[in-house]
């Protein structure tokens, strides 16, 4: 599935029409910012809007992270496919190596970040009017109205699938360790050599040798993300109803 069709969803189709008098007030404003070459000034937050303004922008603005998440994966993979000037990235300090484990880092990082947002878009999506600090597993999987829901299967099958990045993120969150990639253990050490040295082997070589351990990687990654945002549509689907149930209200009372 592409992250295209993430963005062709039921859900976030209504929500475009919801929160489109937003966007249109927030247009206008931007037209009258640049005429007058003022100072543009953003919406106001979900809890100075009224109702149910506050709601579409709130489901808006996380269900729009998620997608924009998915989106740096994939451009993640675009980053670690090329090494751009390399002479003077490396004038730098700043080898292959180092460009690719930078990369991965946020790849790691934003993989598990996608089911704390899917927490927090879940606990807006049903009104809990719980803090986002507070949108733990135990908080919003187990509350009264999503357990035993297909919101709660979805949720737990995401968490199933980020589970094996938890690790890697919080190491390298709170201790500062870069996430381990196995088919660059031997390159490191040789990028470090030659950074610091003669070349100990041909540069041709080591070109080669990086291209086959992108690939690889990119390989492993590929999986991940198509198990990622077919989750996150599945999560769309079970949110769906609950969302389109508030906003029919809103209209029928003509809000």
């Amino acid at each position: 599935m592409s992250n295209k069709k993430l963005g062709s969803h039921p859900l976030i189709h209504l929500l475009m029409n919801d929160i489109k008098p937003l966007t249109e007030k927030a247009a206008e404003l931007l037209t009258a910012v640049v005429k007058k070459k003022g100072r543009f000034q953003k919406i106001r937050k979900p809890s100075r809007l009224n109702w149910p303004d506050s709601y579409y922008h709130s489901v808006f603005y996380h269900g729009m992270n998620l997608i924009n998440a998915i989106d740096r994966l994939n451009e993640i993979k675009v980053f670690l496919s090329s090494f751009p000037t390399k002479k003077r990235y490396e004038k730098q300090g700043v080898s292959q190596d180092k460009w690719i484990r930078y990369h991965y880092a946020n790849f790691v990082v934003t993989v598990f970040s996608l089911y704390d947002i899917s927490l927090i878009l879940t606990s807006f999506v049903f009104r809990l009017g719980i803090p986002e600090s507070k949108c733990k597993t135990d908080v919003i999987v187990k509350n009264a109205w999503i357990s035993g829901t297909k919101v709660e299967t979805t949720l737990v099958e995401l968490d199933k699938i980020v589970r094996p990045f938890r690790e890697p993120r919080h190491l390298h969150v709170h201790r500062g360790q870069i996430p381990e990639l196995e088919q660059l253990d031997e390159l490191g050490l040789i990028s470090f050599a030659q950074l610091r040295s003669k070349p100990i082997v041909p540069a041709r070589t080591l070109r080669i040798a990086y291209s086959l351990a992108i690939r690889d990687i990119l390989n492993n990654m590929d999986p991940e993300i198509e198990k990622l945002t077919y989750a996150i549509w599945n999560l769309f689907d079970a949110l769906f109803p609950t969302y389109e149930q508030h906003s029919k209200a809103a209209h029928k009372f003509g809000l």
